[in-house]
């Protein structure tokens, strides 16, 4: 009853999913973080985001997905859910299991908070759970190139004709 109320509107539907105890499709974090990636797509094709940028998100919910079968043997689970230790452990995951440095990482948690401040947008869920959670990202000292080096590359015969330009 009380989740019912939370959510401010009832169905016959969601009695029954409340009964059963299931969570409503739209209030779990796999099927709205669809919801927003599909919606991103349409941003693609009106020429107002880029194929890339579109893709990554879509990296980051396999990523999320993979997470919630590993780590909590669940398909999906419900946006409310989300909080500064799943998204540590999120975090975690993502340099244990697919070895990137924390950096890249990161990049998949900016992207997830992205899709959360998306759903926080939409009045699904109230509380921020990155209110509490800085996005920490290190600095690299990143070399030059020498006259050497710069000279193979201007010198270097290309197989295709875009890396000539």
């Amino acid at each position: 009853h009380n989740q019912l109320m939370r959510d401010s509107y009832v169905t016959p539907e969601s009695v029954k999913n409340a009964l059963l105890g299931k969570e409503e499709e739209a209030n779990t974090i796999i099927s709205f973080f669809t919801q927003h990636n599909d919606q991103y797509k349409k941003k693609v094709e009106a020429g107002e985001a880029t194929p890339k940028t579109y893709s990554r998100y879509e990296l980051t919910k396999l990523r999320l997905t993979d997470f919630l079968k590993d780590e909590y043997r669940v398909s999906d689970l419900p946006i409310r859910q989300i909080n500064k230790v799943f998204i540590e452990n999120f975090y975690l995951y993502i340099i244990k299991n697919h070895d990137c440095s924390p950096n890249t990482a990161m990049k998949f948690i900016q992207r997830f908070r992205t899709v959360v401040n998306f759903a926080q947008g939409t009045g699904l869920i109230t509380a921020d759970p990155f209110a509490n959670y800085k996005l920490k990202f290190e600095y690299i000292e990143r070399g030059y190139l020498d006259k050497d080096e710069i000279s193979r590359i201007c010198n270097k015969d290309f197989a295709s004709k875009r890396l000539e330009q």
